[in-house]
């Protein structure tokens, strides 16, 4: 099922649905593709993260610089 959707400036944005498990879209953010899952896709993620720290960690600062530079943030 394909989803089509007009947001403010009359632009179209279309949206794929993934299974039962959401919608594949563009970001409003950075019109990067993203996945949004719904409420009953609770199983398409492990239990566990791969990784879970508090973002004060040292061990953080290499994914958050990532980021910021994917994104063309300022890190302050």
């Amino acid at each position: 099922m394909v989803v089509r959707a007009r947001i403010d400036k009359g632009q179209t944005h279309t949206a794929q649905r993934i299974g039962d498990d959401g919608l594949l879209h563009r970001s409003s953010v950075d019109n990067e593709l993203m996945i949004t899952l719904f409420q009953r896709s609770n199983d398409s993620f492990p239990k566990r993260p791969d990784f879970n720290e508090l973002l004060t960690d040292p061990a953080c600062d290499p994914v958050i610089l990532e980021a910021c530079r994917t994104l063309n943030y300022t890190v302050v």
